[in-house]
């Protein structure tokens, strides 16, 4: 009579550890491997965990090609049962992801503090350089401008840097409001003498947002005589005066200097008064 035996092997498997490089850098060529002091004569399966969930890797190495951040994190092997100890994988990288914010929310209007903050993907020690343009403005995670002027206008970026690399943020452009800050007027005629030629005035300024209304006066009228960004009419006697406009935007409004077009009458009639004061003569006359 015969009868079947059946025998039980218990195998068990010492020091078994993972063997894992001291110093990754993102983007390097990784491997784990899984060792033991142990000789076996046939290969066995490894299983290979990554913070306590499996992989799909089986042999007693583990190809990280090329390696990202998201590999980060702690890894062990298990062999016939038997697990290694876990060890901690730590992935060095340069800056992913740059963004700047501006500390306003609504309109950035002259005369206002304005704060820009860069802000990086990466954890300490970071490097943070400012640029307006391609120019460096200052150093650190934040930049403060008081009392920020038209001066300030301009493209704004972050550069965010360690060891490893660096990225340089989306630009931010800054568009600063204010008031009209200069005024001029300008004066043109059609013919070779002011007398009878069509005389057009033109008012210019450089507001932010742009000049919204232009209104012109003449000196003794009790009331504007026009408006618009021009203000034409054919010179006669009547006409003839010292103008000025009046340049209006949603932040203030500033005038002009009072600019002559006067004929030779006008002239004389004023030396013979005298009464409203002297001004210069530097203007086309009619002859």
């Amino acid at each position: 009579m015969s009868r079947t035996v059946s025998l039980l092997v218990l195998i068990f498997i010492s020091d078994l550890q993972v063997e894992v490089p001291e110093r990754v850098i993102e983007g390097d060529n990784v491997t784990l491997t899984c060792k033991t002091t142990c000789s076996l004569t046939v290969r066995p399966t490894v299983t290979w965990y990554r913070n306590g969930h499996r992989l799909s890797s089986s042999t007693d190495q583990l190809h990280l090609q090329p390696v990202s951040r998201e590999d980060a994190g702690r890894y062990h092997c298990a062999v016939l049962g038997q697990n290694s100890p876990e060890v901690t994988l730590n992935v060095r990288y340069g800056p992913k992801s740059v963004s700047v914010s501006i500390s306003l929310s609504g309109e950035v209007v002259e005369g206002s503090s304005v704060t820009l903050t860069c802000s990086s993907d990466l954890v300490s020690p970071v490097e943070y350089h400012w640029f307006k343009g391609t120019s460096l403005v200052a150093k650190g995670e934040t930049y403060t401008m008081e009392k920020i002027s038209s001066v300030d206008n301009g493209e704004y970026k972050c550069r965010s840097s360690n060891e490893h690399g660096e990225k340089l943020s989306e630009a931010l452009t800054l568009n600063v409001l204010h008031l009209p800050k200069s005024i001029s007027v300008s004066v043109t005629f059609s013919g070779e003498t002011l007398e009878g030629s069509s005389v057009t005035l033109t008012c210019s300024s450089d507001a932010n947002p742009p000049v919204r209304s232009y209104t012109w006066f003449k000196e003794g009228a009790s009331s504007p005589v026009g408006s618009g960004h021009s203000y034409s009419f054919i010179f006669d006697s009547k006409s003839s005066g010292w103008y000025s406009c009046l340049a209006l935007s949603e932040h203030g409004y500033i005038t002009s200097a009072e600019v002559p077009v006067i004929s030779k009458d006008y002239v004389q009639q004023r030396l013979t008064n005298c009464h409203h004061g002297n001004h210069s003569d530097g203007t086309p006359s009619a002859q």
